[in-house]
């Protein structure tokens, strides 16, 4: 026999006795199964809620002029909206003066989106704000519109005294 085949006649049996080993040591680790994948769903329900600066004033403003205020608006849901606004009543009224100021021709309320000042109404909602962001998520800062404004003309020879009217704002998810 020459030298190398008894080399390798030598290695054979080590290489046999390894393999059992190999072996015995994977039969000893425990059966894994195929990764499998899942997902997870989780629904958040929409808060469309929003916040109004108020009272507003518009200070003393004199017969036969306008005045203008400017005032904030929030929106402190989770979802964008489309803010709309209309007055209560047709009239701003006085608990002493007998005249009344009509909001026809005379009280405005400021859009967002194209910066004019729309009539208010009383019976219909008036668009004053599209696609407003929502509050910020984590901190939940609202989303503050800081230069919503409305605008007033006092009829001349209206009579003095403290005038009021009411605004319901609402909005809907844009």
């Amino acid at each position: 026999m020459n030298s190398k085949n008894s080399k390798l006649l030598g290695i054979i049996p080590i290489l046999t006795v390894l393999c059992f080993a190999l072996f015995l040591a994977a039969g000893d680790s425990p059966a894994t199964a195929n990764p499998v994948n899942q997902v997870v769903t989780v629904n958040v329900p929409q808060a469309i809620s929003i916040a109004v600066q108020t009272p507003v004033d518009f200070g003393t403003v004199s017969a036969g002029t306008t005045g203008t205020l400017n005032y904030w608006v929030a929106n402190t849901g989770n979802v964008k909206i489309d803010l709309s606004a209309r007055a209560n009543q047709t009239s701003f009224q006085s608990l002493l003066a007998t005249d009344v100021i009509a909001i026809s021709g005379n009280y405005f309320i400021k859009n967002n989106n194209t910066g004019a000042f729309n009539q208010v109404q009383s019976g219909t909602n008036v668009l004053i704000y599209s696609n407003m962001n929502k509050a910020s998520q984590g901190s939940g800062a609202p989303n503050n519109w800081t230069s919503a404004g409305q605008q007033l003309t006092i009829p001349a020879y209206t009579e003095d005294g403290a005038y009021s009217i009411g605004m319901i704002y609402s909005a809907v998810k844009h």
